[in-house]
């Protein structure tokens, strides 16, 4: 019988070994990573609940310090400018169970501003803003409505402390964005538009029109849109239609005091704060659609078809809504028209 090869054993026993020790390295790195990884996790855990908790807080404040910043502005620009009392009153919607009052301004997501007060109200329970239809919203809407001159008809109304909201846009996108709806788009108000302001545009301002322009004015241009507005303005015979009326003459701004002016470039964020102000901020996922930036793009092809003159006429008509609001001439429009004084240096622009 042969004996066994003491090496053999030997080297077999330091395998065995090695493989044991091996085998415990790994259940201890095993070990240790899954403490490792549970005091990381408690660790996010807790640097979470710490964000939760003072993330909203800091937005909250910064968004107070905006909203200072905005009202401020429009005191420091309206004690610049000549104010008289105006031949027609500010608009406001009222939405008593908040004490919520809306002055709406038209190309200013007000038809979803007005759905957002309609939900408000509790006069309609949707999970979809676009839902309520456009006639719910406009010429059928029951809610109340306030038509003051300034702060002290609001108060002798009894609606001194309800918070006053106002939503703003650049002025120029926003009269671009009205010739879009009213002229360029064909939708249930454009037609109306094009048939009455239309047809006078293009006798107006076209040379040698076809027929069918004349008869339906559905195919004004952009610059001819802008000579009417101009010439409109100038003649100062009736104010201008409310979708390119200036703000400040809708609003009243210099009479008004505000407690929020949210601003179109701005909007959910505006409206998130707002809403977390009433203790509704549930009602914030409703407002959260899509928006394309469709009229800037627009409104930047379309600068360059305006005249010197146009432009310059524009700015005259929309400077105090520049003003008071904290939108700035675009600086290629300036640099390409060379227009003097275009960027305002003595305004203080957000």
């Amino acid at each position: 019988m042969l004996e066994s090869n003491p090496s053999s054993s030997v080297r077999r026993i330091s395998l065995y070994c090695a493989l044991f020790v091996v085998f415990l390295v790994l259940v201890l790195i095993n070990r240790w990573g899954y403490e490792y990884r549970a005091r990381y996790s408690a660790h996010l855990e807790d640097v979470a609940d710490q964000s939760e908790a003072a993330l909203p807080r800091s937005i909250e404040l910064i968004m107070e310090k905006i909203q200072l910043e905005r009202r401020n502005l429009i005191d420091e620009s309206c004690r610049k400018i000549t104010w008289r009392r105006q031949s027609r009153p500010a608009r406001f919607y009222v939405e008593d169970r908040h004490r919520l009052m809306y002055c709406y301004v038209p190309k200013v997501a007000s038809t979803n501003l007005k759905r957002l007060m309609l939900i408000l109200s509790g006069a309609v329970e949707t999970n979809d803003l676009s839902s309520i239809p456009s006639q719910s919203v406009h010429e059928e809407n029951q809610m109340r409505k306030f038509e003051p001159y300034g702060a002290a008809d609001a108060i002798r109304t009894g609606l001194g402390n309800y918070t006053k909201v106002i939503f703003v846009r650049d002025p120029l996108e926003r009269l671009a964005s009205a010739y879009q709806d009213k002229f360029a788009d064909v939708n249930s108000s454009s037609k109306a538009y094009q048939t009455g302001i239309g047809t006078e545009i293009i006798r107006k301002y076209r040379h040698q029109p076809s027929q069918l322009s004349l008869e339906t004015g559905h195919d004004v241009t952009f610059p001819e849109f802008v000579s009417y507005v101009i010439d409109e303005w100038k003649a100062g015979r009736r104010q201008l239609d409310v979708h390119w009326r200036p703000m400040i003459d809708l609003c009243l701004p210099c009479s008004m005091e505000y407690d929020i002016v949210g601003k179109f470039e701005t909007l959910h964020r505006d409206v998130d704060f707002l809403l977390q102000r009433l203790n509704e901020s549930n009602v914030s996922r409703l407002f959260r659609t899509n928006r394309t930036h469709k009229t800037t793009s627009f409104w930047k092809r379309s600068v360059s078809q305006l005249s010197y003159q146009q432009m310059s006429d524009l700015f005259r008509i929309y400077e105090d809504d520049f003003r008071l609001f904290g939108y700035q001439y675009t600086t290629e429009i300036c640099l390409s028209l060379s227009l003097v004084g275009c960027l305002r240096a003595d305004v203080d622009y957000l």
